[in-house]
């Protein structure tokens, strides 16, 4: 005979995102089971009765800490106390129960610590909300997955490795929703820590349910909005100062041309030593006086300068950028609340609100990273067997790219969380990177047993890429040397190419003006362009049965819409005649079927399952456009 007694409670109950309790009652004295104990959850709706082994199963448990008691006429009420249940696993708890002498009595004990985790079958890392409020360095939740073992690369910026996989052979789940873009196959996860309940990351081996995964898969379970009214806020402030090891990078040390070239012996012919490996180099400068009298006298008049004017025009234009004034802010509001409408009508909600400003360690066109989120999640519960959850996300981040988008082949462009690659005097040349991301997840569950659930789940996510270059630097913050307007390349983005309407064609800017000293291009750049954007809709149907103590059947299918729609222009070497166009719309479909089996005895766990996956481009890829210049005039279809 097997036996489960089970009740719901507002929270989400579906496979990789709850756990169960299973053990075994029994009497102290002689040691044979207690059909028929009662084992309750406290503070919940959850339950079960021992069957005639004195075995309980409780089942679709959300991660968390909890408080069991057990209770049978004649006994002593037992009671077990800090009792931790994880997403995809069993927790064990067995309960001694002694005669009652007088009637109330209570037996209090606290449940032990998992030292070894014998039903996992797979290589795995848990983190718990508790673990991510003791971590001095875990802000965010990408820090939190950062620590674990086997983790490389950065979640923010979509380069997540496992295991020396590649970025896209990782699965990224939020309550079981992917979170990785459809366009560039990169995730995109931006949740604040008091949003998470628990963090999987499993290395191998994992379940049939799971598709597109072969380095690994990231679980990241929510939450459960609480029954009464909670506030949680979370603020971390980051002072302004300098976010690289080492002196500025505008100093004596780093910077030597500044001696060379902009002090006052720099009027005279000078030179400087520089020691860098074994063989010293030495750097000759003619001096202002002579430069000077070199552009007076050829000619090109519209080129002269007098010595002073030339230092001038030069230290000007090197001036040292600011970039230690920058405070950071990361700040998260959680506000949950539950609510009755009726006896068989409960509804609990939960939102959070994060924004998150970082820095960048050197200059950039704007001078931090900026992320905002809104999450919240909505849990209906309709008495005891039908249940409608919510679940949404939606983020706006504001960065720069993190290269300088140079090459022609490039069909993505990474964001950047730290800045990435910068240019001294000339921020100018990195482009800007705009990202949207929204999830909206709808969830209907129905408890047609005591061990049988069915559930019916679709979601929505869409991502917006905008590449483009920053803000064109304003003749109103340039300055006239000889009579001639040289624009300030710290205000903003110098082009090389400028429309002329009078040709009807790109010419070259007359402002984009190299310095002749150091033959450093202080324009060009931010040529490229990008609004590709994604989306996807997904259904999964699913049931899970526990038919036996030892075997939890789960079958499911799932249909996926994806729409694909690349838009990208890019300019080789800054020129309008090189430009290479990457376009595409496409309308892929994947359809995906599964059934698994999870058996459990004691102190092992095997996962046996069969996964059938169908994918259809439903079109072709677009051709993409081809720089004549780089095939000898031969294009290829």
């Amino acid at each position: 005979m097997f036996t489960i007694a089970l009740a719901f409670q507002t929270t989400e109950s579906y496979g990789g995102v709850t756990g169960k309790i299973r053990g075994v009652v029994k009497d102290a004295t002689t040691g044979e089971p207690l059909p028929g104990a009662n084992v309750v959850v406290v503070g919940t709706s959850f339950g079960a009765a021992a069957a005639e082994d004195g075995k309980f199963i409780i089942l679709y448990l959300p991660p968390g800490t909890y408080e069991l008691r057990t209770s049978m006429i004649g006994y002593r009420t037992a009671i077990s106390q800090n009792v931790k249940v994880e997403a995809d696993r069993s927790t064990h708890i067995d309960f001694i129960m002694e005669e009652a002498v007088l009637e109330g009595e209570e037996i209090v004990v606290v449940a032990p610590i998992e030292l070894v985790k014998l039903d996992v079958s797979a290589s795995e890392t848990r983190v718990t909300q508790e673990d991510m409020a003791n971590a001095p360095f875990a802000n965010r939740v990408e820090d939190a997955i950062g620590f674990q073992s086997g983790i490389q690369g950065n979640l923010i910026e979509g380069e997540m490795q496992i295991r020396a996989g590649d970025a896209t052979e990782a699965a990224i789940l939020v309550d079981g929703y992917s979170m990785v873009d459809p366009n560039f196959n990169r995730s995109i996860v931006t949740i604040a820590p008091s949003s998470v309940e628990e963090i999987t990351v499993i290395r191998g081996g994992y379940n049939a349910e799971y598709g597109k995964a072969r380095s690994g898969i990231v679980n990241i379970v929510t939450s459960t909005p609480s029954q009464d009214f909670h506030v949680d806020l979370d603020y971390q402030l980051n002072p302004a100062r300098q976010r690289h090891a080492g002196s500025s990078r505008y100093s004596e040390n780093n910077f030597w041309r500044q001696e060379l070239y902009g002090s006052e012996s720099s009027m005279e012919p000078n030179y400087v030593v520089r020691v860098e490996g074994i063989t010293p180099d030495t750097i000759r400068w003619e001096g202002w006086n002579a430069y000077a009298e070199r552009l007076l006298t050829d000619a090109n008049p519209d080129n002269d300068l007098t010595a002073e004017e030339a230092r001038e025009l030069w230290n000007w234009r090197h001036r040292p950028i600011t970039y230690d004034d920058v405070t950071g802010h990361n700040i998260a509001l959680t506000l949950s609340d539950g609510y009755k409408f009726t006896d068989d009508w409960r509804m609990s909600v939960m939102s959070t609100l994060s924004w998150e400003k970082q820095p960048f360690a050197y200059p950039q066109p704007i001078d931090a990273y900026q992320s905002k989120t809104i999450l919240y999640k909505v849990i209906n519960d309709f008495g005891h067997k039908h249940k409608l959850t919510l679940l949404g996300t939606h983020n706006l981040t504001n960065t720069v790219t993190r290269n300088y988008s140079t090459s022609n082949w490039d069909v993505y462009d990474e964001i950047s969380y730290g800045g990435g690659d910068s240019e001294m005097f000339y921020p100018g040349r990195k482009p800007l990177n705009d990202r949207t991301a929204s999830l909206i997840g709808l969830k209907y569950q129905y408890l047609a047993s005591d061990t049988r659930i069915l559930e019916a789940d679709m979601n929505y996510f869409r991502s917006n890429w905008e590449i483009r270059h920053s803000a064109a630097a304003s003749e109103a913050d340039g300055r006239y040397f000889h009579g001639r307007l040289y624009l300030d390349p710290q205000s903003g983005w110098i082009p090389k190419h400028i429309w002329s309407d009078e040709q009807q064609d790109w010419v070259l800017n007359p402002l984009a003006r190299t310095d002749d000293v150091t033959n450093y291009n202080m324009f060009g750049g931010g040529v490229t362009w990008d609004d590709s954007y994604g989306r996807r809709f997904n259904l999964k149907l699913s049931m899970t049965d526990q038919f036996h103590p030892a075997h939890e059947l789960k079958a499911g299918m799932e249909i996926t819409a994806n729409k694909i729609v690349e838009n990208r222009k890019h300019w080789h070497d800054d020129s309008p005649e090189k430009e290479y166009i990457t376009t595409a719309h496409t309308e892929p479909l994947v359809f995906a079927a599964y059934v698994q089996d999870k058996v459990e005895f004691s102190g092992m766990v095997a996962n046996f399952g069969l996964r059938l996956d169908r994918y259809d481009p439903n079109g072709e890829f677009s051709p993409m456009g081809v720089i004549d210049y780089a095939t000898l005039g031969l294009a290829f279809d």
